[in-house]
């Protein structure tokens, strides 16, 4: 693949924080997880009709990666919350 990493490319770091990292910050953990969700499905539904199912399905695992990631932060932080996932079993959270 020429050495571009396309699940993690150089333009989304030109700021001070990476752009998912701003994005939190301005709209909220739970947006972003959201965000994350759509994103994966989005890339998932469509890889095979690119011509890069491969790099498509990669970067669906990235923002399901994320998407967990972030709903596993407000656990231990406290902050349950409802996540409307279709990535794991675990989606329910009592928001306090």
């Amino acid at each position: 693949m020429n050495g571009i990493d396309p699940t993690n490319p150089q333009h989304y770091k030109m700021h001070e924080m990476e752009c998912i990292d701003e994005m939190e910050v301005l709209f909220g953990t739970e947006a972003v997880i959201d965000f994350c969700n759509l994103n994966a499905w989005k890339y998932r539904e469509r890889a095979p009709y690119k011509g890069s199912e491969d790099v498509d399905n990669r970067k669906a695992d990235w923002y399901i990666k994320k998407s967990k990631e972030l709903q596993e932060k407000l656990n231990k932080k406290g902050d349950k919350i409802h996540v409307k996932s279709i990535w794991n079993e675990n989606v329910c959270f009592d928001k306090r």
